[in-house]
């Protein structure tokens, strides 16, 4: 298989002046699927001076034939052909086999369609090598081919309409910047159709949209977009601001989980009036964070990775957890008994319906990004699950870690 690697920069805020940068490969792929010995800029048939496979001749299909058609050839040809059907198959049976799957795998897909009527199996990198090799064809420049356009389920953005959508949106979004030459594009199309329908069939409030940069590069770099395909997650944290991530991933189950993790809150609004009932009363281990208003910039870049903590926890362990977070702008005078240095600033109560406010423990140590307060809940977690009804014993106000 071929393989692009992206790197991805992941710039993780633990506290001021702190910060931690982790690099990641991503294995993009390529869209023809026919192995080793792949180039992008062109293809392997060109380099090698072969004639590139005809996929229509393949399948025994007109050019201009329907997706419907093409899934009716291709069935009745792999059950002609599949191994499971003849006793003793021949090599040229294998062989046609393969390319009946080949061709199938591209022109049932739309995106991947469209390119190879356009450009045969090359695959591109860059704009420049996809207007050479259309003008080599002796084939016009059109950027306005773009993806989706047979399903409902993604928005079609255009500029007036995605930001008046940023605008009055008040449920999270995700968005698929993507240019049409672009192979990695063709790579995550079917992942970004796999989304918009499995999020349809949960009946999720997150819409999915594309934006084709090719035909609305402005509206990119408004966005900031700075590479293909660039999938962007819009939505509001608790506090009404407005939000955007990024995914690190190109694959429908991850892209799913990272969009539930980001805008699926476990964790508790807490205050002077519910603290005693929520966290107190509570027989579950819990972890809090004091946290302050958009002034601290360490507290605003912290809520997401604790959110996304306690999504994580939530997914392993259940209810023997609870998250909460406690705005200590809100509550100053009920905050001074914990003691805070900074914020944000993470204590945690052992489990037990016994707690009194001042007996915690002090959880704060160097790099507050989920993966540590995931690994601190893993460790501590056995020793903080006590019999129900049972106190936190100990002789100071709190503990420290």
């Amino acid at each position: 298989m071929p393989y692009f690697q992206a790197l991805i920069l992941l710039l993780f805020v633990s506290n001021a002046d702190t910060f931690e940068y982790f690099f990641f490969e991503e294995d993009f792929g390529g869209y023809g699927g026919y192995g080793e010995g792949e180039y992008h800029g062109g293809s392997r048939y060109q380099e090698e001076n072969i004639p590139e496979p005809d996929y229509y001749a393949d399948l025994g299909i007109s050019s201009t034939a329907t997706a419907r058609e093409i899934k009716r050839k291709y069935r009745s040809l792999a059950l002609e052909l599949h191994p499971d059907k003849q006793k003793g198959q021949t090599q040229e049976k294998q062989e046609r086999f393969q390319r009946v799957q080949a061709a199938y795998a591209v022109l049932a897909n739309p995106e991947k369609r469209d390119a190879y009527d356009s450009t045969g199996l090359s695959t591109f990198t860059s704009r420049w090598d996809w207007v050479h090799a259309l003008e080599r064809r002796g084939k016009p420049v059109d950027g306005t081919k773009g993806f989706f356009k047979d399903l409902d389920l993604i928005i079609q953005f255009q500029p007036y309409s995605l930001r008046s959508f940023y605008q009055q949106q008040h449920d999270p979004f995700v968005v698929d910047f993507y240019a049409p030459w672009c192979s990695h594009c063709l790579d995550a199309a079917p992942a970004i159709r796999s989304l918009a329908i499995s999020l349809d069939a949960e009946n999720s409030k997150v819409k999915v949209g594309a934006v084709n940069c090719e035909q609305y590069g402005s509206l990119c770099d408004e966005f900031g977009i700075r590479s293909f395909p660039t999938l962007q997650l819009f939505y509001a944290d608790e506090e009404g601001n407005r939000r955007t991530e990024v995914s690190e991933s190109h694959k429908p189950d991850e892209i799913l989980r990272w969009i539930k993790r980001t805008t699926e809150s476990k964790v508790a609004a807490l205050n002077r009036q519910n603290f005693q009932s929520v966290v107190l009363s509570s027989p579950m281990v819990y972890l809090i964070s004091l946290t302050a208003g958009n002034w601290c910039g360490p507290c605003t870049r912290f809520k997401s990775t604790f959110q996304k903590a306690a999504y994580d926890v939530h997914e392993t362990y259940g209810n023997e957890i609870a998250f909460g977070q406690l705005h200590c702008d809100r509550d100053e005078d009920f905050c001074r008994d914990f003691d805070a240095p900074h914020y944000p600033y993470l204590i945690l109560y052992a489990a037990g319906s016994g707690k009194t406010k001042k007996k915690f423990i002090d959880l704060n140590f160097h790099g507050l990004h989920s993966d540590s307060v995931l690994e601190v809940v893993r460790r501590l977690l056995p020793a903080m699950t006590l019999p129900s009804g049972a106190a936190v014993d100990t002789d100071e106000d709190h503990d420290e870690l």
